[in-house]
């Protein structure tokens, strides 16, 4: 852990709309599918066409993605797009956020409202609205804009917050929330080198002890493993870690070596998501092939369950 002062340099926080809602426990081994397990054919040539492990397929570029409550995702596209996959069901478009979002972060009572907050490339911040029957309602929140935006998080009161950086060398890929009232995990660029970092008391403090292959995408935090994805290895990865002890100066802790959950299936995964499911919770990625340089399959980009042993089914086409 580098707790060294420069690192806070040009970082404020400002609050936005309360929210809050601890993580669940995690049953990650058993909620997620084994490698292969019950995968029906698609039964169809439809390179779109979805079965029990791929969730969405043929999407534009996939910018970010998150989970807003029980079998399902937002994910968002680089034309700006954002749409609903859930388990099971075609993807829906439900909204159009008018430019590129980087992020998109559910608030933590989004399972009974419906709200998640998006950040855009821009800095802008809006608010998306799940409504019952199928719609969705989007509003800007323009007093939260800022042009040096660069991620949203979840404080320690639950509250949805900005976070404010002047230096250019940091940049904030993902966010990923743990246990109610521990300091949120980053998976950040400093400098150009891709780390795992935690947001606590005005700094973004690494946490060391991973080899990231100088390439890192979206992070999800699923019990006491983080889930991160390494798209320029065409990998995903679950590295086993102590959460931090209750307080302000609590500390997260590589407890472990990375375990490979996905190789080479999918290509270029880029965005992962803990999606609450029956009997705990599973991790759903999201592919970015076309940011990666690959020429794309006939179904990229897609949306799919990462099982938690490996995957045998799926192939980048």
């Amino acid at each position: 852990m580098d707790d060294s002062p420069e690192l806070a340099a040009g970082f404020a926080e400002r609050t936005s709309e309360p929210t809050g809602l601890p993580m669940p426990d995690s049953h990650m081994r058993d909620a997620m599918p084994a490698p292969g397990a019950q995968r029906e054919p698609r039964g169809s040539d439809d390179p779109c066409a979805i079965d029990d492990v791929v969730l969405a397929g043929c999407l534009a570029e996939i910018t970010a993605i998150a989970s807003p409550g029980p079998g399902r995702a937002v994910a968002a596209t680089a034309d700006g797009r954002l749409h609903l996959v859930v388990a099971g069901t075609e993807p829906r478009e439900i909204a159009d956020a008018g430019s590129r979002v980087a992020q998109i972060t559910a608030g933590p009572t989004s399972a009974e409202d419906g709200q998640m907050f998006l950040l855009r490339l821009d800095g802008s911040v809006a608010r998306l609205t799940l409504l019952p029957g199928g719609g969705a309602d989007l509003r800007e929140l323009p007093q939260h804009a800022h042009p040096l935006n660069l991620g949203l998080y979840l404080d320690s009161s639950g509250d949805v917050n900005t976070l404010l950086a002047g230096d250019p060398g940091i940049e904030v890929l993902s966010v990923c929330h743990g246990p109610h009232g521990a300091p949120p995990l980053m998976a950040v660029r400093l400098d150009g080198t891709p780390m795992l970092a935690q947001w606590s008391d005005g700094l973004i403090q690494p946490v060391g002890g991973v080899d990231l292959d100088d390439s890192l995408g979206g992070c999800a935090v699923v019990g006491q493993e983080v889930i991160v994805a390494v798209p320029g290895a065409e990998r995903v990865v679950s590295i086993p870690v102590t959460p931090p002890e209750p307080g302000p100066f609590g500390a997260w802790t590589v407890a472990g070596s990375p375990t490979t959950l996905l190789e080479g299936e999918f290509g270029h995964v880029g965005w992962v998501a803990p999606v609450v499911a029956e009997g705990g919770v599973e991790v759903w990625g999201a592919t970015v092939n076309r940011a990666e340089g690959r020429e794309p399959g006939a179904s990229d980009e897609r949306v799919f369950r990462i099982p938690s042993g490996g995957s045998s089914g799926g192939s980048p086409d």
